[in-house]
């Protein structure tokens, strides 16, 4: 069965973007209008995509440089 567009997208944030390091991929990833619902205390609501979804891989790979999480499955609804 193939992966359908969103597992796509979140293995791409996940493997690229957080275990990579590559914030620069963030635009192509989500939506300009894109609200994170589960954002941390005081994580930007303003400002571009990038500001908003690039605190959290900067925080993960500021206090762990080598973080690297690996997805064994997922389940979408």
């Amino acid at each position: 069965m193939a992966e359908s567009a969103s597992k796509r997208v979140y293995r791409a944030f996940v493997e690229e973007v957080i275990n990579k390091g590559k914030l620069e991929l963030i635009p192509d990833l989500f939506s300009t209008d894109y609200v994170d619902h589960n954002a941390p205390p005081g994580a930007p609501t303003g400002g571009s995509v990038f500001d908003r979804i690039g605190m959290i891989p900067k925080m993960f790979r500021g206090a762990f440089p080598d973080v690297h999480f690996t997805i064994n499955a997922m389940v979408e609804d």
